[in-house]
């Protein structure tokens, strides 16, 4: 099965992605391809070939093995486990910009869409545009909005015309029940567990675990101009509606055919 997993930007994406890739059957790149999926001749099955996977092309990402070590190792695992994987795919936050070419080229895929509190959404880009020198200065909370709002429209409006294919997860009630929520997700999606996976999965995912209390504790701090834009902007309906998948989603199986 072909999975991937998006979000808006600055959702936990990332921490997601690193947490489902510890499954031995599950491999998902960071990002692999994420400078070929607004060009439609590119975005093709083929990209998820063993030979296309692992040959890291200019203009494929710059997340990469050789200028990276933690590239080197997060591929390098998946090379060890690529042949006998059950889930093939990436993550790329803005996929819900190409749901149309995903399914397209993918009919049978899955999507695992991550949402969060749009105010943390903001504060975490207000602190990039801040702080960071590879983030440009102007996406700050202010733009963040409106990137969280077209996530979740997109998504919820895929959703309704293909409602098996998504799998929603809300950020905070995932990452505060820690393997609780990551085993439901798996099962979810099909993965199978046993007490050895589970209990190598729990070991290796207590770092980032333990990152995400970290992340979840911090206090809301957010100039005045992004409170209001998260007010007015933000669209609070389809957060409900998003919750409420989520929470329906935690009780079906792709394998029960529900």
């Amino acid at each position: 099965m072909n999975l991937f997993i998006a979000g808006c930007p600055r959702s936990g994406t990332t921490a997601l992605t690193r947490l489902v890739n510890l499954h031995p059957d599950v491999v998902v790149g960071l990002e692999r391809f994420k400078g070929l999926y607004g060009k439609r001749k590119d975005f093709t099955p083929e990209l998820f070939s063993r030979e296309r996977f692992f040959d890291y092309r200019e203009g494929d990402t710059n997340f990469l093995p050789a200028t990276s070590a933690e590239a080197a190792t997060f591929y390098g695992r998946a090379d060890e486990k690529f042949d006998g994987a059950k889930f093939i795919g990436d993550k790329y936050p803005q996929f819900f910009r190409h749901y149309d070419q995903l399914f397209k080229q993918f009919p049978e895929a899955h999507v695992i869409f991550i949402f969060r509190d749009p105010q943390f959404v903001a504060q975490s880009w207000q602190r990039r545009s801040e702080d960071s020198t590879r983030w440009p200065a102007e996406n700050d909370g202010r733009k963040a909005v409106g990137y969280w709002n077209d996530a979740l429209a997109y998504t919820l409006a895929y959703k309704g015309i293909k409602r098996d294919s998504f799998t929603f997860v809300e950020y905070e009630e995932f990452f505060s029940t820690h393997t609780e929520g990551l085993f439901g997700l798996l099962r979810r999606i099909g993965a199978r567990l046993d007490p050895a996976i589970e209990a190598e999965i729990a070991l290796a995912a207590a770092k980032e675990f333990a990152n995400s209390t970290t992340v979840l504790g911090q206090e809301l701090h957010l100039p005045k101009e992004v409170v209001r834009s998260v007010k007015h902007v933000a669209d609070p309906n389809m957060h409900r509606r998003a919750r409420r998948i989520a929470a329906s989603d935690k009780t079906t199986s792709l394998n029960s055919g529900d």
